[in-house]
């Protein structure tokens, strides 16, 4: 066995307090991008909308409203991250720990999801992309150079 300097609770603190900036870093960054795929699909589904001389099959805008429906559930799974606090007051140090404890692994659980749903996000949005590109591109670049 190696010997060393026991663990304190100051050390403890700062690893949370650490791994928690990391969760919510990594939370930021889902919220910016699902800001901006929420944009993206909302001008992508009104330009579709807009344009009505233009045959767009339903499962395109299906699946930008999927996006959108999940992009928006992964932004609600982030702010709720953001609103977990952590306590005013604690018994003692074991139990002010505990709590933040606590409350990391509910930031990290929700970051987590948030995280899935907006890969499936992209995935849903990328897919209707794909779609719109090689279905209905070559309809829709026709009538707009033609005028």
């Amino acid at each position: 066995m190696v010997g060393g300097d026991p663990v304190t609770f100051d050390d403890h603190f700062k690893l949370l307090e650490a791994n928690r900036a990391r969760v919510r870093s990594l939370g930021t960054i889902v919220g910016t991008t699902c800001g901006f795929l929420l944009t993206a699909s909302s001008a992508i589904l009104g330009f579709v909308y807009k344009a009505d001389t233009v045959d767009i099959p339903a499962a395109v805008r299906g699946l930008l409203w999927l996006a959108i429906g999940i992009a928006g559930a992964a932004l609600g799974l982030v702010v709720a991250a953001f609103q977990l606090r952590a306590p005013a007051s604690a018994a003692d140090r074991s139990a002010l720990l505990g709590a933040l404890t606590a409350i990391y692994r509910e930031e990290h659980s929700r970051i987590r999801l948030a995280l899935i749903a907006l890969m499936l996000a992209l995935l849903a949005f990328a897919i209707g992309m794909i779609w719109f590109a090689i279905v209905a591109e070559p309809k829709f670049v026709a009538p707009v150079l033609r005028s």
